[in-house]
């Protein structure tokens, strides 16, 4: 359930504590702002998280509006500490919109590995599209982890590919 305003968590948290428990054991009450909330949430479960990746999801959209993003980090060669990088320029018209961002969110979460595209969470629908990255703009990925060179691979193919929008 989400919840952005005092008086909804209150109707909420009565509303649970009137269910039955074999209901309201399944339901989880996330403080977060309601779009940015319930898109995050959904891209993570349809991503096959379970219930608290969910709500952490949900939870966590609303820092997302907490500062501008991060820099674009200056090209470099791939790093000795086992950060696999790459850079590619966006090549689709419409940029890194909702769609490519859930898309990439997606995609790369079913890796093991920890990537990031401009020093933010590669995983989080939202912090891609916080980017706003526009068709042109140079993307640098960075990834840790077994899988992190064929996650930095699949990000680009996928980039220069232009999310099939080309």
């Amino acid at each position: 359930m989400l919840t952005d305003l005092g008086s909804a968590v209150l109707t909420t948290e009565s509303v649970l504590e009137m269910l039955d428990e074999a209901v309201s054991e399944r339901v989880r009450l996330a403080d977060a702002p309601f779009v940015e909330g319930a898109v995050a949430a959904a891209v993570t479960a349809f991503g096959g998280a379970d219930l608290g990746g969910v709500l952490d999801a949900a939870q966590g959209a609303g820092s997302t509006f907490a500062g501008s993003p991060a820099p674009a980090a200056a090209p470099g060669p791939v790093a000795q500490d086992g950060v696999v990088s790459a850079e590619t320029v966006l090549r689709n018209p419409l940029g890194l919109h909702a769609r490519p961002a859930a898309l990439m969110a997606r995609m790369l979460g079913s890796y093991d590995a920890r990537v990031t595209v401009n020093g933010v969470d590669a995983a989080s629908v939202l912090e891609l599209m916080k980017l706003g990255a526009t068709q042109g703009q140079r993307l640098r990925v960075e990834a840790t982890g077994a899988q992190g060179a064929q996650a930095v691979e699949a990000f680009v193919r996928a980039v220069e590919e232009g999310f099939g929008e080309v």
